[in-house]
């Protein structure tokens, strides 16, 4: 058995942020001769789904850089998520460290965003072609867990966020995956374990 492993954005899709019609016929050629095409992306499932449902294939997914991964039929392989005092403890960091600073939690299929610094949430809507649900922190009190907490920050306060994040969440993995956007999870998350997973479910 084969699997052809991908990222999504500056991969799978051009600056458009579309599959061009030969990427899409080269990797239907690939899945035709018996071959697994499997998208791997810090995207929730929801934004991954319609790229495979586009190209028309179906595909397992590994989602959230690895936290979440499906089966074709969307059966979970596997889920690493955080506990949601901890989640919303860093989203309340979030909210004090600045207006212009935005949090977004990830949980499973949904997406729920701060009303702070509402643009560079819309922005990241227009991006994955989806729209979150804007929500407050006491509304969110009885989710039981998340996958990802996503901080979007203007990029000159980046760094600066990002290490207070750091030293007051030291259990946590925190990084920056782009100039505005801050990826808060669970440690132990690995995308070449991700890979091994689903390969041997498989």
């Amino acid at each position: 058995m084969q699997i052809i492993f991908s990222d999504i954005d500056g991969t799978l899709l051009n600056q458009e942020h579309q599959v061009t019609p030969a990427t899409a016929r080269a990797i239907k050629a690939c899945v035709d001769k018996g071959l697994y095409f499997v998208p791997v992306s810090a995207r929730m499932p929801e934004a991954i789904r319609p790229i495979i449902d586009e190209i028309g294939i179906p595909s397992p997914i590994i989602a959230y850089n690895g936290a979440l991964i499906q089966a074709q039929d969307g059966t979970v392989v596997d889920s690493k998520i955080m506990a949601m005092p901890e989640v919303l403890s860093v989203c309340h960091t979030i909210e004090k460290l600045g207006q212009d600073l935005a949090w977004n939690i990830y949980s499973y299929k949904a997406w729920y965003s701060s009303q702070q610094a509402h643009n560079l949430v819309h922005n990241e809507e227009v991006v994955v072609g989806l729209k979150s649900q804007i929500a407050d922190l006491d509304q969110l009190a009885s989710l039981k867990e998340a996958h990802k907490v996503l901080v979007m920050c203007p990029p000159e306060r980046t760094e600066q966020v990002l290490q207070a994040l750091k030293e007051d969440y030291p259990d946590l993995s925190i990084a920056k995956s782009l100039p505005h956007l801050i990826e808060v999870m669970a440690t132990g998350i690995d995308k070449g374990q991700a890979v091994k997973a689903l390969a041997d479910y498989y």
